[in-house]
């Protein structure tokens, strides 16, 4: 997990470096990052090869962009939201060629406390809407505040609060009925 705020000092001179074409600089930030980004993309995305091609497109996006890191948050922040933009419009597009829709709206009836395994876990975070399980990913998985999730995909922090909420609902609905 990240913690509240991983800027470090030098991370506008290794995005400097990085614009400049210092691959040594992006391997070293790629090192330092790319597990938890692609964990993180696998989480959203419910995928490990899509998640691996969203965590490189991230890495790409962030060299050919380094010039525009302005500093408001670490440099691995910074290529966390470019993925995390990248893995929804992959999401949105999906959804789009389908043709699926699903009720947000709806939830359990009643909730009780559930055993679980993690990979019933898992099975249940990717069977949420996408627009829920981004938010559950980045608050509970990744431990970003509702602040920053709520920047992160460019959302208000009461719809964050909102969508982490019937996260949740749907979450122990669905486990419940697993039970």
């Amino acid at each position: 997990m990240r913690g509240p705020d991983d800027r470090h000092p030098g991370d506008a001179e290794t995005a400097r470096r990085i614009a400049d074409g210092d691959r040594v600089a992006l391997a070293t930030v790629y090192r330092a990052h790319h597990t938890r980004i692609f964990g993180t993309l696998y989480r959203l995305l419910g995928d490990a090869a899509a998640a691996a091609d969203v965590t490189h497109d991230a890495f790409v996006r962030a060299w050919e962009s380094a010039a525009y890191f302005r500093g408001e948050a670490g440099l691995g922040t910074w290529i966390t939201r470019i993925g995390i933009n990248l893995a929804l419009k992959q999401l949105r597009r999906e959804r789009w060629m389908t043709g699926f829709q699903q009720d947000e709206t709806a939830g359990p009836a009643a909730v009780r406390p559930v055993s679980l395994d993690a990979l019933e876990l898992d099975r249940a975070i990717r069977a949420l809407p996408e627009a829920l399980r981004s938010v559950l990913v980045l608050h509970a998985v990744e431990g970003y505040s509702h602040p920053e999730v709520a920047e992160l995909l460019g959302i208000s922090e009461a719809a964050c609060r909102q969508r982490l909420h019937r996260a949740r609902m749907r979450l122990a609905g669905t486990l419940a009925e697993e039970d």
